[in-house]
């Protein structure tokens, strides 16, 4: 992705070269370009406002998460995706004593592949969690 700043550095000749300036598909050279965006929470500026932010989660990555508020992150493997799934909730942290969970605060979230060739496992055990679609229930932490 290249801030307006950025384009401004490369100069119109560089530019004119390409499609259009976030790299989409390396096929193709589509690229756009970001306008300047402030967080409305945060009065912050930011390289990419969280609406486009989203809209590329939803286009490039490569499944879809529903159900309660978890974080999630993936990394590309040789052989696909490792995606880590985290439960926040029910966790309570002091400076001074060991981390309480509350084993109640679990969340239940679905996992769906987008691309019909991909196959689910489970990480540590890698068993085969079946279908294109996986309800999961975690605890907290």
């Amino acid at each position: 992705m290249l801030a307006q700043r950025h384009v401004e550095a490369m100069g119109k000749e560089v530019l004119a070269n390409l499609k259009s300036v976030v790299i989409l598909d390396r096929n193709t050279g589509s690229v756009e370009v970001l306008n300047h965006w402030t967080n409305p929470r945060t009065q912050r500026a930011t390289a990419i406002s969280n609406a486009r932010l989203k809209g590329l989660i939803e286009e490039l990555f490569p499944i879809k998460i529903a159900g309660d508020p978890v974080q999630y992150s993936a990394n590309r493997i040789k052989d696909g995706w490792a995606v880590k799934i985290v439960n926040n909730q029910g966790v309570v942290k002091f400076p001074t004593k060991p981390v309480e969970f509350d084993d109640k605060a679990k969340a239940t979230v679905v996992i769906e592949l987008k691309s019909k060739s991909d196959i689910f496992y489970e990480w540590c055990t890698g068993e085969p969690l079946g279908d294109r679609q996986k309800r999961l229930t975690l605890d907290p932490g």
